[in-house]
């Protein structure tokens, strides 16, 4: 079961990665989180790469037990639909 929840916990980091990037070039809509928009001004192209220490972090800590990696792809996946949501309006 841990093994399908880190599977989706990346998944959705890709997602909210992707939307992210892709939103940020759309006229408009910005990184409404601080800590990542300090991440992308900066890294520049590489800001994701703290989101991807999350990511190891998680699979360290966090995957000897299903809920808490359940509770962290179920939070990345609130992200990246809202993300998708805010593509969609714009």
């Amino acid at each position: 079961m841990a093994r399908i929840l880190f599977a989706l916990l990346v998944t959705f980091q890709v997602l909210d990665v992707a939307t992210t990037s892709y939103g940020l070039s759309v006229s408009g809509i910005y990184e409404g989180n601080p800590a990542i928009a300090w991440c992308q001004h900066a890294l520049g192209v590489w800001w994701w790469l703290p989101k991807l220490g999350v990511v190891l972090l998680a699979a360290r800590f966090l995957g000897r037990s299903a809920w808490p990696l359940a509770v962290v792809a179920g939070i990345t996946c609130v992200f990246a639909l809202n993300n998708l949501l805010w593509l969609a309006v714009a």
